[in-house]
């Protein structure tokens, strides 16, 4: 959260065309042990609300997006092998794959706005 706001601070005078923000599932979701990292991502969903409206209001540019991205495949973070059994079993998850992921961001970039305050999606 220090650093969205250190970032969007740094570049309150460029010309941005977005401004993207890397959530969790986990914020919205919930998972067992993961309180403090789903508390920091609901925090990046409302910073993201937040600097919309700074956009709408002409003291920011760029359109804000804020991904809750769920587990990606071959990504930095990883299971074992007994929860990732157990998350496939108990919730149907498995890890997204690196090429859904690019097509998501993409598509969040694009896409019309998720909501009036121009928060493009909270995927």
């Amino acid at each position: 959260m220090v650093g969205a706001r250190n970032l969007d601070e740094a570049t309150r005078d460029e010309p941005l065309t977005s401004f993207v923000l890397f959530s969790s599932m986990a914020a919205y979701l919930g998972h067992p042990g993961q309180s403090d990292y789903a508390a920091a991502g609901r925090a990046l969903g409302g910073f993201a609300a937040r600097r919309a409206a700074q956009v709408a209001g002409g003291h920011r540019s760029g359109t804000t997006v804020s991904i809750g991205w769920p587990l990606w495949d071959g990504g930095g973070m990883r299971l074992s092998a007994s929860d990732e059994l157990a998350v496939a079993t108990l919730q149907g998850m498995t890890a997204m794959p690196a090429e859904t992921g690019l097509a998501v961001m993409s598509a969040a970039l694009r896409g019309p706005p998720g909501d009036r305050r121009g928060v493009r999606g909270r995927l």
